[in-house]
């Protein structure tokens, strides 16, 4: 892992990993790190690496994505790596649905193929019409994603999104009902850090890090996830890397 600092919420670089392992020495509370590797099931080339990490001991976690190409494959690595817990990565952005819902053509989320547009990727430019049947349709969706992995006996430690989807506040709802519904308690919270004074005169201040409204934005969203039942536990001590298409390696 090579040693690089990102400003993007959970990502951090290999030295502030060593700094915050020297202040809990020094304090003498206990670290425990979680390494995640998004898109388990993507591709194959992202399969194998996923595999070599977990076997040398670098990740601790991943996030399946129930659509992808590479699920079946991905499927064997869950059962070659025991000690890799398994997070479920929703996904409305890529590949086919499926439920393959006539409601999420019409709201443009998917083709009329019933592959997925990206309009509704979080960063999109595109605006969708959300009302309570695209709503409904998107639960539906989301819990045939969670049910398939369920029925392939994986146990789920954790929600995240593919392309950050879950991090839509029309979302909420659905993704409360889907953790009452599957008992999943623990979901990847958005980046929230502390705007300094220094940062309000610094010129590179967008380079490290999110708007001001963005920060605020942030941090009602991870309020509201927290407080809203059931209860949830969020991922913000975790280390969360994803695994590039085309290093396929580790990188934030």
């Amino acid at each position: 892992m090579k040693d690089e600092t990102s400003s993007r919420g959970p990502f951090i670089g290999l030295s502030q990993y060593v700094r915050m392992t020297n202040t809990c020495k020094k304090t003498g509370c206990d670290l425990k790190i979680i390494v995640n590797a998004d898109d388990l099931g993507e591709s194959l080339p992202i399969n194998g690496a996923i595999r070599r990490y977990a076997c040398d001991g670098l990740i601790s976690s991943a996030s399946l994505l129930p659509n992808g190409p590479g699920f079946e494959d991905a499927l064997k690595v869950v059962r070659d790596c025991d000690d890799l817990s398994i997070g479920a990565h929703l996904n409305l952005t890529q590949f086919s649905s499926l439920s393959r819902s006539p409601v999420l053509v019409d709201a443009g989320i998917t083709d009329e193929n019933g592959c997925f547009t990206g309009a509704a990727k979080w960063n999109s430019s595109s605006r969708l019409s959300f009302d309570r049947s695209t709503s409904e349709a998107v639960y539906e969706e989301w819990r045939l994603q969670l049910t398939k992995l369920y029925d392939c006996k994986i146990s789920i430690t954790h929600i995240d999104g593919h392309n950050h989807v879950h991090y839509y506040y029309r979302f909420m709802p659905i993704i409360k009902r889907l953790q009452k519904q599957f008992g999943i308690k623990r979901i990847r919270i958005r980046d929230v850090k502390p705007i300094t004074f220094y940062g309000f005169f610094n010129s590179s201040l967008e380079k490290k890090m999110p708007p001001l409204d963005r920060q605020v934005s942030n941090l009602i969203w991870n309020c509201l996830l927290k407080a809203i039942p059931p209860r949830t536990c969020s991922q913000s001590t975790s280390i969360c890397r994803a695994i590039g298409k085309k290093t396929h390696d580790l990188r934030s």
